[in-house]
């Protein structure tokens, strides 16, 4: 049974993993068919709360990117902004299906969170989703109030978490003014599958090996070279030096607790200030459960976590 043998997983996880057990595997649908069914699962384990947060919608360059924005309701003010990128393995997900998580993080952490669509493969594989980042990363640069004097953050969960730190790389090698900080909860940083964490938890959880192959199999398409580029997994970068300092948020029992481990420590090699916490009893996606309390309290923590994050860039001289 799915999470049975680990015992780790925080009870109400593993009995939630038990009931997905009886349900078809996600990587077995089509593109759209799995993003609906994500989206319904989001519904149901996440419901929309009331968080004091004024929420509001643009569309945004060419492509018509939609961002939805979330202002806490009791601060006014200059205010730092975290631009959000979504998970989904670059395939599916949405800003709807985030809008508990990143509603909650505007109010915990008293910033203004830009959640975007970005374009999704595979009818926009790599490197478009990049692309899209840095639309939206200009986007608000120019419309963010007092963008030039509050903490500007960028982040993410998952393949979110990868495109903000690739896109984090790809602005210090253009050398232009980086985000203030990395805000990575369990990011993709790696496509070689073969650490301790993805032998142990390969199958039977949220997040599996075959899932992992099926996203980097849609996002990567015709270019399936590119998988050990360090556009596509940033922990083979050569030089990760000069980035922004970092927070990383990681599951206990998912497949990419070691790669995320391995990534930290590459950047601390490289001088960029990190700071690690690792959830011993969630799963991946644990940001996506918020109607259980095990989740919802990680969820939080990692709130705290980008508040002291905006902090610290407000201390830097």
């Amino acid at each position: 049974m799915r999470g049975l043998e680990h015992p780790e997983i925080a009870p109400v996880l593993r009995r939630l993993l038990w009931l997905a057990s009886f349900w078809p595997r996600l990587d077995s649908f089509e593109p759209l068919m799995h993003r609906r069914l994500v989206s319904f699962l989001a519904k149901v384990t996440s419901p929309r709360a009331a968080f004091k947060v004024d929420e509001t919608s643009q569309l945004i360059g060419p492509a018509g990117l939609l961002v939805r924005m979330f202002h806490p309701r009791d601060r006014d003010g200059p205010l730092p902004a975290l631009l959000y990128l979504h998970g989904g393995g670059w395939t599916s997900g949405s800003s709807a299906d985030f809008r508990p998580f990143t509603a909650m993080l505007a109010q915990e952490s008293k910033c203004v969170v830009y959640s975007l669509d970005y374009r999704l493969a595979p009818e926009h594989p790599f490197p478009q989703a990049l692309d899209d980042v840095a639309t939206a990363w200009t986007w608000l640069l120019n419309h963010h109030p007092d963008a030039a004097s509050v903490p500007m953050i960028i982040g993410g969960d998952s393949a979110g978490g990868n495109l903000a730190t690739v896109f984090c790389r790809r602005l210090r090698d253009q050398g232009v003014t980086q985000p203030h900080g990395q805000f990575l909860l369990y990011p993709i940083t790696s496509s070689k599958q073969d650490t301790p964490s993805y032998l142990r938890y390969a199958q039977g959880l949220v997040l599996t090996r075959r899932m992992m192959n099926y996203f980097f199999g849609h996002y990567l398409g015709q270019r399936l070279d590119a998988a050990s580029s360090a556009d596509v997994s940033p922990l083979h970068a050569e030089d990760l030096g000069g980035l922004p300092p970092a927070f990383l948020g990681l599951a206990g029992s998912d497949v990419l607790l070691d790669e995320g481990l391995a990534y930290a420590q590459a950047m601390r090699k490289a001088n960029v200030a990190v700071e690690v916490q690792v959830y011993p009893d969630m799963i991946h996606s644990f940001l996506n459960l918020l109607a259980f309390a095990a989740p919802l309290a990680c969820a939080r923590l990692c709130a705290h976590q980008l508040a002291r994050l905006i902090q610290r860039a407000n201390d830097e001289p």
